[in-house]
């Protein structure tokens, strides 16, 4: 793995405009021996360019760092550290300007530890309540993890099983409770999805809550 090659990237390139500009500036600040009027006037006049250059871009590295607020205005580092606010800023404008390599822009797959490129932030998404989850995870671990969540057929069809043969009995708010438990057994055992158990839960509950309106409830079958 070559990790410490450069990639002369968006932020490298940045940052060596800005050295590029500081170099320029110390030398135009110079006035050369027998310097006339005219080329004074013309050096000046490149300064003033050159600073306004580096101010413009000093700007977008300062918003880069530290961000905008909802007014679009570049935070200040006050905003944005909460103890030691200039000293964190320099750090990190210090660390902006190290050139970047390839060991930087790599991840760790929390599953199997390689570090590449290929490692991205992945999302597995939840049925409410449950919150989604995030994973550092390479493509083939995404894949498998994908792979792992998503029921089969073979697994499909024994839940469906599964579920016809399941007698509803919701003839009474105590009977409700318990095709409650079954179904979050189901749930847990494998044989039934989330979003399928939540399905049925409230199904059961929407009839549970007709106790007291309307008597009972009849029996049926799923």
């Amino acid at each position: 793995m070559t990790s410490k090659k450069l990639i002369h990237g968006f932020l490298d390139k940045l940052g060596r405009n800005i050295q590029a500009l500081d170099a320029g500036i110390d030398s135009v600040r110079k006035p050369a021996k027998g310097e006339k009027p005219s080329d004074r006037r013309a050096r000046l006049k490149l300064l003033r360019d050159l600073i306004e250059l580096q101010n413009a871009s000093m700007a977008a590295v300062k918003a880069h760092l530290l961000g905008r607020d909802e007014t679009g205005s570049v935070n200040e580092p006050e905003d944005v550290y909460s103890e030691n606010a200039a000293w964190e800023f320099e750090r990190d404008f210090k660390r902006f300007l190290e050139p970047w390599t390839q060991k930087d822009i790599e991840f760790e797959c929390e599953d199997c530890g390689v570090e590449s490129e290929e490692v991205y932030r992945r999302t597995f998404s939840h049925p409410y309540p449950q919150e989604d989850e995030h994973f550092y995870l390479c493509d083939k671990c995404y894949e498998k993890q994908t792979t792992q969540q998503s029921p089969g057929k073979d697994d499909s069809a024994e839940a469906d099983a599964t579920r016809s043969d399941m007698k509803v009995n919701l003839s009474t708010p105590e009977k409700c409770q318990e095709m409650i438990q079954k179904v979050k057994a189901l749930e847990a055992a494998g044989q039934l999805g989330p979003a399928q158990a939540n399905a049925m839960i409230g199904t059961i509950q929407n009839a549970l809550s007709l106790f007291g309106k309307q008597g009972t409830v009849g029996s049926t079958s799923a």
